[in-house]
């Protein structure tokens, strides 16, 4: 869901990006944009209290919106990764690149929410990983998730959280880019590789702890984090 506040184009782009790539990132990023539920998103009351409760510094939140197009194409209950920092504060990639944005928004534009929490050694790292995210704001946006020799000048969201832990010595047990598995997936890094990207839901089952998730989700039989009426049912139902 855009704001009134959110650009409609992307400028943010790494020196080196050709006109071509940055034609190609805008018009993805609109494309994405277009909303295909008018409605407020579904999150509860009691979810929102509870959020403002029990969040702690350093606490991931992964959220899911399925207001726009971009649902559609991600996998899973969640579509985004953000890190949540201290005093409502929190810190992720957008379209628009790494900056910071306010709990009460995430809030009030996602339908479902998950948390997880790391297994921290010490408060040492704690504090590094800190250092390490809020480093990264102002970076531009990683469109074409990690093509080329990307050497940590962009993030897309789930590659900025997970890189930062890498940085820290934190393990979590995830890859910001899977390997190729096949001769297709090579043809593909030739142009755009989304589809090797760590996506938001596989950060559910890395090394964190799960401490919350909304009322609209519910753990199935295999232990999957799933919606109580599926992905689809409910979009239409609510």
């Amino acid at each position: 869901m855009k704001h009134k506040n959110t650009p409609l184009m992307v400028s943010n782009f790494p020196e080196w990006y050709p006109w071509y790539k940055k034609l190609g990132s805008n018009i993805t990023f609109l494309v994405s944009h277009i909303p295909i539920w008018p409605r407020r998103n579904t999150l509860s009351r009691s979810d929102i209290k509870t959020i403002k409760h029990i969040i702690e510094s350093w606490d991931i939140i992964l959220g899911g919106s399925y207001h726009e197009v971009s649902w559609i194409f991600i996998d899973g209950i969640v579509t985004h990764a953000i890190a949540y920092i201290d005093r409502w504060r929190c810190v992720h990639a957008f379209a628009h690149g790494v900056t910071s944005i306010g709990l009460k928004r995430i809030c009030r534009t996602y339908d479902s929410i998950i948390i997880l929490r790391p297994y921290w050694r010490s408060s040492e790292q704690k504090s590094e990983y800190l250092k390490t995210i809020i480093s990264n704001i102002g970076k531009p946006y990683d469109f074409f998730f990690g093509l080329g020799n990307n050497t940590g000048e962009s993030y897309f969201c789930t590659e900025l959280i997970n890189d930062s832990f890498r940085k820290t010595h934190y393990d979590t047990l995830l890859e910001s880019i899977k390997p190729s598995i096949d001769e297709l997936d090579k043809m593909l890094d030739e142009t755009f590789r989304a589809h090797r990207a760590l996506s938001p839901e596989e950060m559910i089952y890395g090394n964190f702890e799960v401490i919350f998730y909304s009322e609209n989700i519910k753990i199935n039989k295999d232990g999957k984090y799933v919606l109580k009426n599926g992905k689809y049912k409910d979009l239409i139902d609510l």
